[in-house]
């Protein structure tokens, strides 16, 4: 088992290898909106969960490609999910929102741009491990897709409200969860780790992102029922749970348990 870092470390390494990505960008002026919608980051939580889990089985390097990829695409969704037409948000991370700053047009586009941005990283980084390659991108594609993410900003558009808890729940893993998946399915994928590995990593990132945007919901939905509230609460702890016990089945679940709860807190 590799030693962790200081979470600097990773998130410098973060900083570092988005701003080498959209360097080659010709035009200056989609390069900054681009990069606004980059930098500052946030908690950088989902390439962090990659990079300290490849990290952990020592192959950090061999993980940051996978890492820009991830959070490359999830500024994107951040991006595409402000817009008016769809939560019509003004703010993001204290600042405007992107198509506030610049132009609904400009965001589009900016969103547009990062998405296969993330496949050409995924490209450079993994073009000598095809079988690794194939396996990230296709990974990303379904998280992102139709069936994934795509189908949960369609079922948050439409779904009557208010939402039950099944709907709730549907949504969240589709928007949230399924991405906090790929993150740590993808690191196995990295470490060469076996199929059963893979799918309990799988699992695990999937509790946990699940977890994640309930507690989300319980800190930004002002107007939740009582009952509602209660509800989300008594699933948030179930997935505690459930996440304890996948934390225990896969390699250096410990270590990677003290990141994830500490996110949760």
């Amino acid at each position: 088992m590799g030693a962790l870092r200081q979470r600097s470390y990773y998130l410098r390494a973060i900083e570092d290898g988005l701003a080498v990505e959209i360097e080659g960008i010709p035009e200056e002026s989609l390069k900054e909106t681009m990069a606004y919608a980059l930098f500052p980051g946030g908690k950088r939580l989902r390439p962090l969960m990659v990079l300290v889990y490849t990290d952990l089985g020592w192959a950090l390097e061999r993980g940051l490609g996978f890492a820009l990829a991830i959070e490359l695409v999830h500024a994107y969704t951040l991006i595409h999910d402000d817009l008016p037409a769809l939560d019509n948000a003004g703010t993001r991370r204290g600042k405007p929102a992107l198509h506030k700053k610049f132009s609904e047009s400009s965001a589009i586009l900016a969103g547009d741009g990062l998405l296969p941005l993330a496949f050409r990283t995924l490209c450079e980084h993994y073009r000598d491990e095809p079988g690794v390659l194939s396996a990230l991108s296709l990974l990303l594609a379904d998280t992102l897709g139709p069936t994934g993410l795509v189908l949960g900003q369609y079922l948050d558009l439409n779904a009557p409200k208010p939402w039950k808890m099944g709907t709730r729940e549907r949504i969240a893993t589709l928007k949230t969860g399924l991405l906090f998946r790929a993150c740590l399915e993808g690191a196995g994928v990295v470490l060469g780790y076996p199929p059963e590995t893979r799918t309990l990593l799988a699992r695990t990132g999937e509790s946990f992102g699940l977890a994640f945007q309930l507690v989300d919901d319980l800190k930004d939905e002002e107007d939740l029922e009582l009952e509602d509230k209660k509800a989300i609460v008594r699933r948030v702890v179930a997935l505690e749970g459930e996440l304890r016990k996948l934390l225990g089945k896969v390699p250096n679940g410990n270590e990677l348990g003290a990141v994830l709860f500490q996110a949760l807190e």
